[in-house]
């Protein structure tokens, strides 16, 4: 076994009465069988500082060494209204078992110290990949590329919603990348559901990917995870944040009041653009199931001997887009539209956080900030 001490390695004999208080800790968060024995992790580089603690690299020894990503908290600092979610994260997480899932690892529980166990995404996020692509002005994606990239995404989705979970804040800061892997991150917001819409609740995930039944405190169901989804595909299209020319609560608002929806780049080859539209229909019960999402992605692959390859249209990256509605534009859109010309960036200090008004910080979410994977 080895233990952590001042960034050396040492040989130490389990402590048998803190395990059996770590195990004891892991009954109350229910992962007692996820409880990683303290003196087998070894602490590395500091890599940043996030609103619940200190996130590391780390080495986790055992018949073989795993490289992995510790969260190392201060459960004192956590407020009552903290422990039941990290407690939910960690139950609904530590049963997620797919290639397009970010990996739990364990955790190491002590009255004084928390570390939560995750695999290393050397990657970093895909949000910080876009945003790479649109400041080298790079082309638009090919349809291959796009489906390279939903696809593994889908298939992850369809996982969660196959085993009764629903995610609620997907976009492309909580999709990782591990080499040619993308898996979906953060599950502070998931939670179990029914096949019947439930009063969750309301305004919970990120407003510019937000649903809008889930903006206007309606019963919802997992399709509000595909609504998401197509926002995130619209990140992938346009290397774009949507609505990123208005503010969080405009964004909302035009959403859920106005049924405005995000202009599809020219570039987009049509089948994709059309799945996009369909998949962030006003009504949820209109948007297709993740295994129709898949099905029509496999379909696109197949060679039609009538139509084209669909490819970029330019060479030079997506345009500022413009916004659409599923019913034409009124005055009231147009107001909504905030110009970013000679505008200052904004000051996230002094803004509620992308996660929306009333979101609850989870513990990975924290880790997503840092871009340390």
């Amino acid at each position: 076994m080895l233990s952590w001490v001042i960034g050396k390695s040492t040989r130490q004999p389990l402590d048998t009465s803190k395990h059996a208080e770590a195990l004891a800790l892991g009954d109350q968060l229910g992962v007692r069988q996820w409880v990683v024995a303290r003196p087998s992790v070894t602490l590395g580089k500091k890599l940043g500082n996030g609103a619940f603690g200190t996130v590391y690299a780390c080495t986790i020894e055992g018949e073989d060494s795993t490289e992995a990503v510790a969260k190392q908290i201060n459960p004192r600092k956590l407020s009552s209204g903290d422990v039941p979610l990290l407690k939910s994260e960690l139950q609904i997480w530590s049963t997620v078992t797919h290639p397009n899932c970010v990996r739990f690892l364990g955790a190491c529980l002590a009255p004084t110290e928390y570390l939560l166990l995750a695999e290393c995404m050397r990657g970093g996020t895909l949000e910080d990949k876009l945003v790479r692509l649109l400041r080298e002005r790079a082309p638009p994606p090919t349809q291959e590329q796009l489906q390279d990239m939903m696809t593994p995404i889908a298939q992850g989705m369809e996982y969660l919603h196959s085993k009764g979970i629903i995610h609620r804040d997907l976009k492309s800061a909580n999709i990782l990348i591990e080499g040619e892997r993308l898996a979906i991150s953060d599950f502070g917001l998931s939670r179990p559901y029914a096949s019947n819409k439930q009063e969750f609740t309301a305004e919970t995930g990120s407003y510019r990917w937000m649903a809008p039944e889930v903006t206007r405190h309606e019963p919802y169901d997992e399709k509000c995870d595909v609504y998401s989804y197509a926002c995130l595909a619209y990140e992938m299209l346009s290397y774009r944040k949507p609505f990123d020319s208005m503010t969080v609560l405009e964004a909302a608002f035009a959403v859920a009041r106005d049924g405005l929806r995000p202009e599809v780049p020219s570039s987009c080859p049509e089948p994709i653009a059309k799945l996009v539209r369909q998949c962030w229909a006003q009504r949820s019960e209109e948007r297709p199931a993740f295994t129709e999402v898949l099905k029509r992605l496999d379909q696109f692959r197949m060679p039609c001997p009538d139509r084209k390859p669909q490819s970029c249209q330019s060479a030079t990256a997506p345009s500022t887009p413009s916004h659409s509605a599923n019913a034409p534009d009124t005055a009231r859109n147009s107001e909504l539209k905030r110009k970013t010309d000679n505008e200052e960036p904004e000051d996230r200090s002094e803004r509620p956080e992308e996660g929306g008004l009333k979101r609850p910080k989870s513990i990975s979410s924290a880790l997503v900030d840092l871009n340390v994977f």
